[in-house]
């Protein structure tokens, strides 16, 4: 892990504690809520243990942010294990409590350091909980974060406002950049106030963070967005791809009011948002999503571009899920310019899909890949894959479909449509169903 360079306020003794627990037990979760300083405390205490030589094997750092299934931190840990009987300390950064059972059991040659919310309720674990910081540690540390001279009464005041949290008191100093330090203390203690008086929840972070983001410039705001699809953080590569030249100024912006953070040439949003979908696909997601909308915009060879580079991207990252849904985005891409190769593109996508046991988005595929088939003349395979469809993703307008195509088929309404499928394809092209009721797999009406 890289040397510690943050400056910490206030956390000297727990820091200690921290330190001291972390020799004595295999197992040791800091917890707190969001923004109190878990992380920045856990890299100095690594930094300190390191340096001590406390674990000859190594102290190594792991970010779990965005990590949803426990396989994968086992996998990742699995990759890192030092060969030998030394021991080895592990950090890792944002555990989820879902993700925590079995790790101890299947690694007895690690120390685990933790950071969670919560503590994660282990045999073995001991727990730290971290608290707020005191009232006059939080004004020294917005002191330190403000570029400019503050007023000692009116930072004081101010800083009553902000909970103790560490995070909080860091956006609260981007704030005073563009607005004076009484106008900002006014306009925190109303809305404060107002929503206590009306039973809101939300906290001093919540509204630091909400006014923060109502004052970014729009492209600063847009790159954000971006940045919080990549949900284990992105390289400038990715930013380069997915947001185009430029990106490094809105960058900037972001680091110096603390909304993100750089790491060893990784950004990563620094604050809670909500996330989108396509932020369970990871950069995959971000570049389908990209690519979609360039789509939409009838702009093929941009949209074809960040497709394929989602599917490398995907590939190199074993990403299953990611993998389906480029191939997926690529075959809706190529439909009208080259049908054929959608057809098969799309055919891939459902057996991954099928694999993965994802009926829905497999139906999709295969609603897709009846389409293709029938920009190539090729009508009978598009009924064979619209009836695959229409088993895996139930869709009222498919339903609707296959009941027009089965009585023209059978020419009195009865008989099955698996009976029509055995038509040759000569007898259904004579009917024209597919040239004449579908356009890009919908009817025509």
């Amino acid at each position: 892990m890289r040397a510690f360079a943050d400056k910490l306020v206030g956390r000297d003794e727990v820091l200690g504690a921290l330190v001291r627990a972390t020799c004595a037990s295999r197992l040791v979760t800091l917890h707190g809520g969001a923004g109190v300083g878990k992380t920045t405390l856990v890299r100095a205490a690594a930094q300190r243990l390191a340096e001590a030589g406390a674990f000859p094997a190594g102290v190594f750092w792991v970010s779990l942010r965005g990590v949803t299934r426990a396989r994968a931190v086992q996998e990742v840990l699995a990759q890192h294990v030092p060969t030998g009987s030394e021991s080895a300390l592990f950090i890792l950064d944002g555990l989820e409590t879902s993700l925590a059972p079995g790790l101890l059991e299947r690694f007895p040659s690690l120390h685990l350091l933790v950071t969670a919310r919560t503590a994660l309720g282990l045999p073995q674990e001991h727990t730290l909980e971290l608290p707020p910081l005191s009232f006059s540690d939080a004004r020294r540390l917005l002191v330190g974060w403000t570029r400019t001279e503050l007023d000692p009464d009116e930072s004081a005041s101010l800083a009553r406002l902000l909970d103790g949290n560490p995070q909080t008191v860091r956006l609260t100093a981007a704030l005073l950049e563009t607005e004076p330090l009484s106008a900002l203390r006014v306009r925190l203690e109303t809305q404060l106030t107002a929503l206590t008086l009306h039973g809101g929840g939300t906290t001093p972070l919540i509204l630091t963070r909400d006014l923060l983001l109502d004052r970014l410039p729009e492209g600063v705001g847009r790159l954000l967005g971006v940045l919080s699809l990549f949900a284990t953080g992105a390289q400038a590569e990715d930013l380069e791809v997915s947001w185009g030249k430029g990106w490094q100024r809105s960058m900037d912006v972001l680091l110096r009011s603390g909304l993100a953070t750089e790491e060893e040439d990784r950004y990563q949003v620094a604050v809670d948002l909500p996330q989108p979908p396509q932020a369970a696909l990871g950069p995959t997601g971000v570049l389908l999503a990209l690519a979609l909308s360039h789509l939409r915009n009838h702009q093929t060879d941009p949209a074809f571009d960040l497709a394929e580079r989602g599917l490398s991207v995907a590939r190199t990252a074993q990403n299953r899920e990611g993998f389906a849904c480029a191939l997926l985005v690529l075959g809706r891409i190529t439909l009208v310019e080259d049908p054929a190769r959608a057809a098969l593109l799309l055919e891939e996508a459902a057996t991954h899909f099928g694999n993965l046991n994802d009926s829905q988005n497999q139906g999709t595929a295969r609603h897709w890949q009846g389409a293709a088939f029938s920009h190539i003349d090729e009508p009978e395979a598009a009924l064979g894959a619209l009836y695959e469809a229409q088993k895996t993703c139930r869709v009222s307008a498919l339903a609707g479909l296959f009941e027009e195509i089965q009585t023209k088929l059978t020419g009195h309404g009865g008989g099955s449509l698996l009976a029509a499928l055995e038509l040759d394809a000569a007898g259904v092209r004579e009917h024209g169903l597919l040239a004449a009721r579908l356009k890009l797999g919908l009817p025509a009406k």
